[in-house]
């Protein structure tokens, strides 16, 4: 009775003895590794829509993606949102999105991150940009298996909308 209660209290001290608690440092460490990864996926969006290259997308945006908008409908799946950027492309050449982020929080495999663009063309020849939309959004993105990032869910407000009275 006496060595199984003894064996049993040295194996109970090897279990809490062998129990690592990851140090502050190091889990802040990893946040900014993850907070870095996150805020590059934002930018790259604005990137590859920029540089005109909707291919880019599914690198970005994960199979499922969800974007939620305020009187319109919600765009569901990759694809879908890739034939609404081609057109947007379309429709608005040359047009150029400009993102600042605003925050972001990481816990685990999810991340927020909060921003704030605007949408900016230039009109006859001119040198000068102007405004053609802005909104705040809120994107969600999921941590994959293989480590990456990906955008899974957005939510926008748009903020200025220029309309052609012509």
């Amino acid at each position: 009775m006496k060595t199984k209660f003894f064996s049993l209290f040295i194996l109970m001290l090897l279990v809490i003895g062998c129990t690592k608690e990851v140090p502050e440092y190091e889990r802040k460490i990893n946040s900014n590794v993850d907070e870095n990864e996150v805020r590059k996926k934002i930018e790259s969006y604005a990137e590859s829509y920029n540089a005109g290259n909707p291919d880019a997308l599914s690198n970005i945006f994960d199979e499922s993606y969800v974007r939620i908008t305020p009187e319109e409908n919600d765009l569901v799946g990759l694809e879908s949102f890739e034939k609404e950027i081609s057109n947007y492309m379309s429709q608005y050449p040359g047009g150029k999105w400009n993102i600042n982020i605003e925050q972001v929080d990481v816990s685990g495999e999810l991340a927020s991150v909060t921003t704030r663009s605007v949408f900016e063309m230039k009109y006859d020849g001119s040198d000068l940009p102007s405004t053609v939309y802005s909104e705040r959004a809120i994107y969600i993105l999921k941590k994959h298996r293989e480590g990456t990032w990906k955008i899974s869910r957005s939510m926008s407000f748009p903020t200025f909308t220029y309309t052609d009275k012509n």
